[in-house]
C-alpha cells in the first residue's frame, strides 16, 4: 500500500505512515490504536502524535450543557413576558406622580397644605394633575385662542403626541409645579428680604459687599421647619367674598376656558385664610376636575387675577395687604 498524502510505499497493515505520520486508516481502525502503537510510529517517523485531550471534551461538554441552559433560560423569559402581555400587565414599578384626587376642591387645598405642614414635598406635588395634565392638555386650542406660539411662558408647549413629547410635558409640569412651590415658600417666610420681589422675577441683585451675601445667606439658610408645623387653616373663604371682580364675566369665562384647553370637567378657584406662627395668610390656588377627581391646577390663579396679585406671589399674601386691595 502506499501513503495517501506523501505516497510513500507502506506495509500494508500500517495504520500510520512513517514518512509523514499521516493516518493511513480512517473511523474505527483509528479508535483501536493504543499506546504502544503510537509510540512505535513516533519512533519510527519523529512525528510527535497528539493524544486525546479528556480535560477539552469535558470543557466542551460543559459549554454544551451553559448554552443549553441560557438558551432555556431565555426561553422562559420570553414565555413570562408573553404571559404578562398577554394579560395586560406591564412591568413598570414606578408610579405616577400625581395622586388619586379628591373629593373636592377644599379637599385638595387641605391635603397640599397638609403636605406643606410636613414639609413632604412630593406629597405636595402629588396634589397636583400632572399626568393627566400632559395627556389632556389641547395645545391647538390655546395657540387658537391667544393667535401666538412660544417654546416658553407657556403651560405646555408640545403635543403629548409621542412617548418622548409625553415624558418631556410631565417633566416639565413637575417643574412648574416645583417652582411655583419654591416661590410661595420664599414669599411665605423670606418677605424681610428688600429685594424679593427682584430675585422671584428673574433678576440679578448686586452683592455690594461681604455684609449683604453675609445678611443673604442668613436668610436663605433660616430653617424654617418649625414656623411650617405651626400652619393651620382657619377659615374656607368664599372667592367672591375676596374680591367682587371675581364675580365678573371675564373671569368666569377664563375659567371655562381653562376647563376646555386642559380637556377637564371643570375649574375651580378656592381661597383660605390661614395662620402661620403669629401671622395670617390669605392662600389661593385653581382647581381642576378630571372624571370627578379633583387635582390642584395652579398655586394664585384666578383669585390673583381679581385681586391684581402678581402670579410671582404664588397664591399667597398677608391678611393685611388682600383687606387693603380689596378696599380699593
Amino acid at each position: 500500500m502506499f501513503c495517501r498524502k506523501c505516497g510513500k510505499e507502506l506495509p500494508s497493515d500500517s495504520v500510520f505512515c512513517i514518512s509523514c505520520g499521516v493516518a493511513q486508516q480512517a473511523g474505527a481502525a483509528q479508535k483501536q490504536i493504543n499506546s504502544a502503537d503510537r509510540q512505535v510510529v513516533q519512533e519510527a517517523s519523529g512525528v510527535k502524535i497528539p493524544k486525546s485531550n479528556p480535560v477539552s471534551r469535558r470543557k466542551k461538554t460543559k459549554a454544551k450543557f451553559l448554552l443549553s441552559g441560557l438558551a432555556c433560560g431565555i426561553a422562559a423569559i420570553v414565555l413570562v413576558v408573553f404571559i404578562f402581555i398577554s394579560k395586560g400587565t406591564t412591568f413598570s414599578s414606578v408610579g405616577t406622580i400625581e395622586g388619586s384626587g379628591y373629593a373636592n376642591p377644599e379637599a385638595v387645598m387641605k391635603a397640599y397644605l397638609d403636605a406643606l405642614k410636613t414639609a413632604d414635598l412630593d406629597a405636595m406635588i402629588s396634589t397636583f394633575a400632572v399626568e393627566t395634565f400632559a395627556k389632556n392638555y389641547d395645545l391647538k386650542a390655546r395657540v387658537e385662542r391667544v393667535r401666538a406660539y412660544s417654546a416658553f411662558n407657556i403651560e405646555q408647549s408640545l403635543p403629548s403626541s409621542n412617548k418622548l413629547t409625553s415624558n418631556i410635558n410631565v417633566c416639565l409640569r413637575k417643574g412648574f409645579i416645583a417652582r411655583s412651590i419654591q416661590f410661595q415658600y420664599m414669599n411665605i417666610f423670606m418677605q424681610d428680604m428688600q429685594y424679593l420681589g427682584e430675585v422671584l422675577s428673574g433678576h440679578n441683585v448686586l452683592m455690594r459687599n461681604e455684609q449683604d451675601i453675609e445678611s443673604l445667606m442668613k436668610i436663605l439658610h433660616y430653617d424654617f421647619l418649625t414656623s411650617l408645623n405651626s400652619i393651620q387653616i382657619i377659615e374656607f373663604v368664599p372667592p367672591e367674598s375676596i374680591s367682587s371682580q371675581y364675580s365678573d364675566e371675564g373671569i368666569q369665562e377664563s375659567l371655562r376656558f381653562l376647563a376646555y384647553v386642559h380637556g377637564a370637567d371643570k375649574v375651580e378657584s378656592v381661597a383660605a385664610r390661614v395662620r402661620i406662627d403669629n401671622r395670617r395668610f390669605l392662600l389661593f390656588v385653581d382647581t381642576i376636575c378630571y372624571g370627578g377627581k379633583w387635582y390642584m391646577l395652579t398655586l394664585g390663579g384666578r383669585i390673583g387675577n381679581a385681586l391684581r396679585i402678581s402670579d410671582l406671589a404664588a397664591g399667597v399674601v398677608l391678611e393685611e395687604e388682600s383687606r387693603s386691595d380689596r378696599e380699593n
